[in-house]
């Protein structure tokens, strides 16, 4: 029982700091998508409410969701059955047909999920057109700390697709899966179906979302036995779920909302690219690992908790830096720069299959996360990446990370650090367009190939 509890204490401290994966992922998608002759073809979509949506779709849509849950009990591992009383009742209206709606599909109902645009670096917007992070996120300071600017939109008026795909890339990060286990302590958490929180510390809200956002497929046997809660990862439902809502959206004339569900799906599928949401401790190996928990288990449990923390700050400090770099290059239209230049290249685009989250989207990202580990060690000042005793997230060093491994480190090890980056953004590539096409070819989200 005591090793029991032990193992369940770690796992609940692992990935309990940071679970967002790759900040600002509108900055990602959008060059990859832009340089897409499909654009040229398709026309401005009229924008649309969830409710008005919702509203018109209603019977059609209790049978699909009722459809997609038969096929996603039979298809995807370790799915969680949704419960019967939570399919979607279509005599309800106006906000509690929406709030029906978000339960059905079993995501935060306090979602916000408004009308707008994700502004990139450098774009404006008129005052009266400004909307507020607040309005966008659950998350009260999520989005204000990287001064990310929206453009309230109107029902009734027009958006380009690509702008609506690229916006939406950005929202599962604003709350909508924020307390759906039966240990975080909402209402609805109780009765989604869920279980308890397998890892991520349940009590912190950032935290609840780390099943739905990390997915650890190719660790070692020995790793599951230790920590087993790793091995249920909720993200390959999500990516399933919303690919197949953006499909029915267009299949009933819905492309705002078929736009807007694809940019969620997307959201899933490029944090598998990332190698702190598909690796479990990045930068340290499987036997340092075990050994670190036998450790544990026989007292000593500050060995494991500093590795914890040391992942956690350089997750956090690789985010900071690809996000800098990345604005940087936005703003001041370098085109050559790294990142940008991994977006714009041509890639080879896999099939979209059954085991695309486990086999493709993935794999790539844990085989190459000790590497990248090794290089962001190489250019990061140590106090930042080496120091157990401090929690990054609150030095002020991270606002100018970029900056400060350039100082320390030098161009050389600042070249090699953007050359792993941007091997990983060209994973990132790949499976962007791998579930754009498997959308726009128009198929049956319930026919999806085996392997």
């Amino acid at each position: 029982m005591q090793l029991k509890v032990l193992t369940i204490s770690l796992v609940f401290l692992l990935f309990s700091n940071h679970v967002f994966g790759w900040a600002e992922h509108p900055l990602l998608v959008q060059p990859i998508l832009e340089k897409l002759d499909y654009w040229e073809t398709v026309d401005s979509v009229e924008i649309k409410s969830l409710v008005s949506f919702i509203e018109a779709n209603a019977g059609k849509l209790y049978t699909f969701l009722e459809e997609h849950e038969k096929w996603a009990s039979e298809n995807l591992c370790n799915y969680r059955y949704r419960p019967h009383e939570l399919r979607l009742d279509t005599f309800l209206r106006g906000e509690e047909l929406r709030t029906g709606f978000l339960m059905a599909i079993r995501v935060n109902p306090n979602s916000k999920l408004p009308l707008y645009l994700h502004l990139l670096p450098g774009d404006s917007v008129p005052i009266e057109q400004n909307l507020s992070a607040l309005e966008v996120s659950v998350f009260d300071n999520l989005k204000r700390e990287r001064n990310t600017r929206y453009r309230k939109l109107f029902e009734g008026a027009l958006a380009h697709p690509l702008d609506v795909l690229v916006s939406a890339n950005d929202e599962p990060d604003y709350g909508l899966d924020i307390g759906l286990f039966e240990d975080n302590g909402t209402p609805y958490g109780e009765i989604y179906g869920f279980g308890n929180q397998p890892f991520g510390n349940p009590n912190l809200p950032y935290s609840s979302q780390a099943p739905f956002h990390m997915s650890f497929y190719h660790e070692p046997g020995l790793v599951y036995r230790f920590m087993p809660g790793l091995n249920n990862s909720l993200l390959e439902s999500r990516l399933f779920l919303f690919r197949a809502l953006s499909l029915f959206s267009f299949s009933q004339g819905e492309d705002y909302w078929g736009w807007r569900f694809l940019g969620w799906s997307m959201h899933y599928a490029t944090d598998l690219t990332m190698p702190y949401h598909s690796t479990a401790l990045p930068g340290f190996s499987t036997l340092q690992m075990i050994m670190t928990q036998l450790n544990a288990w026989r007292g000593n449990e500050g060995g494991m908790k500093d590795i914890i923390q040391l992942v956690s700050n350089r997750h956090t400090v690789l985010e900071a830096y690809q996000w800098l770099e990345l604005k940087s290059a936005h703003e001041r239209g370098l085109s050559d720069h790294d990142f940008l230049q991994a977006f714009s290249e041509e890639v080879e685009v896999p099939d979209f299959t059954l085991d695309f989250a486990r086999k493709t989207a993935s794999r790539a990202a844990y085989l190459n996360a000790q590497n990248l580990d090794k290089a962001l060690r190489m250019a990061m000042p140590e106090l930042l990446v080496d120091d157990p005793g401090i929690e990054v997230r609150f030095k002020s060093e991270l606002r100018e990370v970029d900056r400060l491994a350039l100082q320390h480190a030098g161009a050389a090890k600042i070249e090699y650090l953007n050359r792993e980056i941007a091997d990983r953004f060209r994973d990132a590539s790949a499976v962007v367009l791998s579930l754009f096409y498997s959308v726009i070819d128009g198929v049956d989200p319930f026919e999806i190939m085996d392997k």
